[in-house]
């Protein structure tokens, strides 16, 4: 433990802390067919909205009481940023923030782990998996989930000059292989046809962030050919019709609290190859998704 201290003391000495941009972030990741995944937790926590999101659901469990008990770290206070990006093989975690290094050291060697020059083994609740971690720089921990030990230093510094994706600015999005999409067994009612209209697209972008009184949802639809993207606006208007129509049949107005009223509220564009489209959320719909509600 002591030799893991002081190598992760030296690392941080060498590597001390700077801004690091999401770019930067995004760039540490190994390029790929991945799901991808940004949450500025710090923005979230400054705008009151982190509370509002996860209560104190994740609080409550006595596993993770466990965790900050015994490894000093609180996500509620202490992390800043989570990029998360999820394949085949593994599970890969880049996160920022205010770590405690010899008590995560001291944590991993007391539940069936071992620390090797501060990099990280400890068996995960999943048979045959392993977490690895370890410290990138003081703030900065990588983290990987999979049957691979060493899963976690596929996180490392590669040229940010390699990321082939234009990074939206609000605090929370995901980046996904539209094949992905398609392999969700059980989305939200209503949405089914919406994901059906991508079917002929490459790559799909959501972002979440705070508009006035509200949130805003946004896609970016990458598709193959601008023919292609014609189409999928075309359907994606054409849906939103169709519901809008279906709604008032039944005599009913949508509801601004459910995706009825989200999904009817859509608005759509085209440039190029890309299809960008827009939903306002009433925040009390967000905070129910987030709490488990709705």
């Amino acid at each position: 433990m002591l030799i893991c201290g002081l190598s992760i003391g030296i690392l941080m000495y060498f590597r001390r802390a700077v801004a690091v941009t999401p770019q930067a972030m995004v760039s540490y990741l190994p390029q790929g067919e991945q799901t991808v995944v940004y949450i500025d937790v710090n923005a979230l926590r400054q705008s009151g909205i982190l509370g509002r999101l996860f209560g104190s659901t994740v609080g409550e469990e006595s596993e993770y009481k466990l965790f900050v008990a015994e490894s000093g770290f609180d996500y509620k206070t202490d992390l800043d940023t989570i990029l998360y990006s999820a394949s085949n093989v593994q599970k890969l975690f880049l996160l920022k923030g205010r770590f405690d290094w010899k008590m995560l050291i001291k944590y991993a060697s007391e539940h069936g782990g071992a620390c090797v020059n501060g990099f990280c083994r400890v068996p995960a609740s999943k048979p045959n998996q392993t977490v690895s971690f370890y410290a990138l720089r003081g703030d900065l921990m990588a983290l990987g989930v999979s049957q691979d030990k060493e899963s976690a230093s596929n996180i490392r510094v590669r040229p940010v000059s390699k990321v082939q994706l234009d990074l939206p600015a609000q605090p929370i999005w995901m980046s996904m292989p539209v094949s992905v999409l398609k392999e969700i067994e059980n989305p939200p009612a209503g949405t089914r046809q919406f994901i059906k209209v991508l079917d002929n697209a490459d790559k799909v972008v959501f972002s979440l962030g705070p508009q006035d009184d509200r949130f805003l949802l946004a896609m970016d639809v990458t598709c193959k050919t601008q023919e292609d993207a014609a189409v999928v606006r075309a359907e994606l208007e054409s849906l939103t019709g169709l519901l809008q129509k279906f709604i008032a049949r039944e005599n009913q107005k949508p509801n601004p609290n459910d995706l009825s009223g989200v999904l009817t509220s859509g608005k759509f564009s085209r440039t190029d190859r890309h299809v960008l489209a827009y939903w306002p959320i009433p925040r009390p719909l967000i905070y129910s998704l987030g709490t488990g509600g709705g």
